[in-house]
C-alpha cells in the first residue's frame, strides 16, 4: 500500500460545521488521507477543524448513517471497510436515479431551460480553462442542479441527495479527466432536451455519472485505497 497523503488543515466557512465537517471527512476516506479501520477520534478531528467536539460527533453520526464510518456504544469510531463494489454502487445508484430525472426534465422542458444549462455551460467551460476549479465545481453544481429540478420529480430527488452526499465534491481537483469528460459529456445532455429526445437523455446522464465512478475507482486503485480484506467481501 502506498504513503498516505498528509491530513489538510481546513477552515470551515460555510453551511452548518458537522455538514462542513462531513463534507471534509467524507472526502478523506474516499481519497484516502484517511484509510479503512483507521481510528477516528472526536477530540483529534475537532483540532484539526478548529472546533469544539459537538459538530464533530454530528458528523460522525452522520458518516456512520451512510456506512463509511463505524460507530460502537460508547461514542467511538473508526473508518469503515469499503471495497471497489461499494464504489461501483454508489455511482451506479447515482447513474439511474440522475438519468430517469434527466428523462423527467427532457419531458418537461422548455426553451428556457435550455437557455439556462448553455449559460451555465458557457461558464463551465470558461472556468475550466482558466483552472478556475472553485468555480469548476460551482457550475458543473449548478447544471446538474438545473436539470434535477426541471425534472419535478420530488421524491427521486431526494433519494439521489441521499446517495449524492457520499461522492466527495472536490474531484476537479483530483481526478484527471474528470473536467475533461464534463465539457464532453454536458452538450450532448442539452441536444438531447432541445431536440426531446427523453430516452437519449437517461442514457447520456446514467453514462456520465458512471464515467465519473470509473474516474474514482481509477484514482483509489492508483493510491492504494483497497485493502485485502475489503477485497474479499
Amino acid at each position: 500500500m502506498t504513503s498516505r497523503e498528509p491530513l489538510p488543515q481546513r477552515r470551515i466557512r460555510a453551511r452548518s460545521l458537522s455538514e462542513e465537517i462531513a463534507d471534509a471527512l467524507r472526502e478523506d476516506i474516499l481519497f484516502g488521507r484517511r484509510r479503512q479501520g483507521d481510528p477516528v477520534t472526536q477530540s483529534a478531528v475537532a483540532q484539526q477543524f478548529g472546533v469544539s467536539t459537538m459538530p464533530v460527533r454530528e458528523a460522525l453520526l452522520a458518516l456512520a448513517h451512510e456506512g463509511m464510518i463505524g460507530a460502537k456504544a460508547n461514542y467511538t469510531f473508526r473508518v469503515a471497510r469499503m471495497s471497489r463494489r461499494d464504489v461501483e454502487d454508489i455511482y451506479w445508484t447515482h447513474g439511474l436515479l440522475a438519468g430517469k430525472l434527466a428523462e423527467r426534465a427532457t419531458t418537461l422542458a422548455t426553451p428556457a431551460l435550455v437557455e439556462q444549462l448553455e449559460s451555465i455551460q458557457q461558464r463551465f467551460e470558461a472556468a475550466l480553462d482558466a483552472n478556475d476549479m472553485d468555480s469548476v465545481e460551482y457550475y458543473n453544481w449548478q447544471f446538474h442542479r438545473a436539470v434535477n429540478h426541471a425534472a419535478d420529480s420530488p421524491k427521486i430527488l431526494a433519494t439521489l441527495r441521499s446517495v449524492v452526499v457520499q461522492i466527495p465534491k472536490h474531484i476537479y481537483w483530483l481526478l484527471d479527466g474528470a473536467g475533461a469528460a464534463s465539457k464532453a459529456e454536458h452538450p450532448p445532455l442539452i441536444e438531447a432536451i432541445r431536440n426531446k429526445r427523453p430516452s437519449l437523455a437517461r442514457e447520456l446522464w446514467t453514462s456520465h455519472a458512471e464515467t465519473t465512478g470509473t474516474l474514482v475507482i481509477k484514482y483509489l486503485d492508483e493510491h492504494g485505497y483497497w485493502d485485502e480484506e475489503s477485497e474479499q467481501r
